[in-house]
């Protein structure tokens, strides 16, 4: 077992380092005259096949910051296995069958187009793994959406069922104290944001007690933290960490660069399930994912 593969398997970071909508039926008829005969059943009418689709509840979710849970569309997805998406800021992210993947979701009133889709590189087995090829698949087909009470449902270009999800009861984390992250990109050496490697997960943890723990792929780090949760700024103290050596170099490169821009940190943001750490200027250092709750 390599050292990567070992710490791909840590538990947390901390630990390691201490409805449809109604129909509405209108009918009305004038008084009858005596004697009156007994009341008739107001005529149900059904849907035409080709009628539009109903408009959104005044109450329903938004595209955007909820997390969507996927319940039809992948006929290969095993018992157990959920796959969810998160949209928002221009791009979309979620777990697959297998991976959590990401892509750019260009949106202009009910239409949406999204990839190219990207991914870790996990492979889970010839079931989840052939699931995950046709959601991708499926992702890459999707030209317009539908929300209908907590449904989501994503269409192709002629209007044929692609995929559809339901509302996750849990809201997007809104703050950093207790929430787990994980890592999409960092700034690299150059201060341009670069992707996680697609081999390895990197993933960060605010603890409740001050403490803050995160792991790019080998070793774990951690350090205290100090937030103001209403100025929106976020300092970190001394980062200590594990001093194993991983391959391939690039993980190391990794870890280095990510801790790096962890400690220039003067500031967050918290919008649709997206964290981004910035420097003093305002300079995107770190964006993550926010892990489902439980």
């Amino acid at each position: 077992m390599t050292r990567t593969s070992r710490a791909l398997r840590t538990l947390s970071p901390l630990a390691a380092l201490a409805a449809a909508a109604a129909l509405v039926v209108a009918c009305g008829g004038g008084a009858s005259p005596s004697p009156s005969p007994a009341p008739s059943e107001p005529p149900v009418t059904s849907p035409s096949p080709d009628a539009a689709p109903p408009s959104p509840d005044a109450a329903a979710p938004s595209l955007d910051g909820t997390r969507w849970v996927l319940v039809r569309g992948l006929a290969e997805l095993p018992d157990g296995a959920e796959v969810d998406a998160i949209f928002g800021d221009g791009r979309v992210a979620g777990q697959g069958p297998c991976n959590r993947y990401f892509a750019d979701a260009t949106v202009a009133g009910s239409s949406l187009a999204i990839g190219p889709v990207g991914s870790t590189k996990m492979s889970c087995g010839p079931a989840l793994d052939g699931a995950e090829q046709a959601y991708v698949a499926a992702l890459g087909t999707v030209a317009a959406f539908a929300i209908s009470g907590s449904a989501l449902t994503l269409l192709d270009a002629n209007g044929g069922e692609v995929l559809v999800y339901e509302a996750a009861a849990a809201a997007a984390a809104t703050g950093l104290t207790g929430s787990t992250w994980t890592v999409l990109r960092y700034a690299g050496e150059t201060g341009a944001l670069v992707a996680v490697l697609p081999t390895t997960e990197a993933r960060v943890e605010f603890g409740a007690d001050g403490r803050f723990g995160g792991t790019a792929g080998c070793n774990s780090f951690g350090a205290d933290y100090t937030v103001d949760e209403t100025a929106g700024t976020l300092t970190f103290g001394m980062f200590a960490a594990t001093m194993m050596m991983c391959e391939p170099p690039a993980l190391m490169a990794q870890e280095t660069n990510l801790v790096a821009a962890l400690g220039r940190t003067a500031a967050f943001e918290i919008a649709a399930g997206t964290l981004r750490l910035k420097d003093a200027s305002g300079a995107v250092l770190v964006e993550a994912e926010a892990e489902p709750a439980g």
